[in-house]
């Protein structure tokens, strides 16, 4: 069960391309993957459905370059908020940006446009002849989020939006009791309990400004990234929380024939 970097061959034998996507995806890592086939219909379905950062088809698994292939894994191969090196959210993820404050409904109004424009495209900044190089966004299925007495009405409010905008499902536990929202109480002592609910397809967006030490020990030894930074109404930042990236490289000339495709 440990990430090794060297000139390790292991073999596996499975019974058909869905086998051995299983025990891809059964692994604890995600850095990178790849496939050798001259079938269009093995290598889409193997592209979306294999779990990793970096997908690579009818080409070595090396050799990453910046935009071309921004590198960055998932699952356990993956530290903190998760945006790819090289990649056009890396610098994003060190920025503290603080938008002036707009009405919910015009951020409702931009997330939503941002998703549409953005999050749900599969773009190819470098258009390579011969290589489709895919950069797109993988959603999380579900979003849990931490409150309590001290979070912020607009911080949560800007949360709810966000989920609401990209379609996202979430449960809202709360440390104290709150009539105005459907949620449900937990201790904070027993956030450890919480745990138990989260999944690989899991995002954890926590509100509330401390969380116990042994609660967040467990998290970084289960690879459970704790999204706690302060909610922002510019969806371009705001919605990177609930979504992972993925590279794709794909050749589609064999030998330098370009064998009828051409650039996405």
């Amino acid at each position: 069960k440990n990430e090794l970097f060297g000139p390790i061959l292991c073999v596996m034998k499975v019974e058909n391309l869905e086998e051995a996507i299983d025990l891809v995806n059964g692994t604890p890592y995600g850095l990178t993957s790849g496939i050798e086939s001259l079938s269009h219909q093995e290598v889409d379905y193997w592209k979306n459905k294999v779990k990793a950062g970096n997908l690579y088809a009818n080409r070595s698994t090396t050799g990453a370059i910046v935009q071309r292939q921004p590198f960055g894994g998932i699952k356990a191969s993956s530290f903190g908020f998760g945006m790819k090196a090289g990649g056009p959210n890396y610098i994003r993820q060190f920025i503290n940006y603080n938008p002036d404050k707009i009405s919910n409904s015009r951020i409702k109004t931009d997330f939503e446009a941002i998703y549409e424009n953005h999050f749900k495209k599969e773009i190819d900044y470098s258009k390579i002849r011969g290589q489709h190089n895919i950069f797109r966004y993988q959603k999380a299925k579900k979003a849990i989020i931490l409150i309590d007495e001290k979070t912020k009405k607009e911080d949560l409010e800007i949360v709810l939006l966000s989920c609401e905008a990209i379609n996202l499902a979430f449960v809202i536990f709360s440390t104290y009791e709150n009539h105005e929202l459907d949620h449900k109480k937990i201790n904070k002592n027993a956030l450890n309990n919480l745990l138990r609910e989260i999944d690989e397809d899991t995002i954890l967006r926590s509100l509330i400004k401390s969380l116990p030490e042994p609660f967040m020990k467990e998290c970084h030894k289960k690879n459970i990234h704790v999204y706690n930074r302060t909610p922002c109404s510019n969806g371009r930042f705001e919605l990177l929380n609930y979504f992972k990236e993925q590279s794709l490289s794909i050749n589609f000339h064999r030998y330098g024939n370009l064998m009828g495709e051409t650039n996405l």
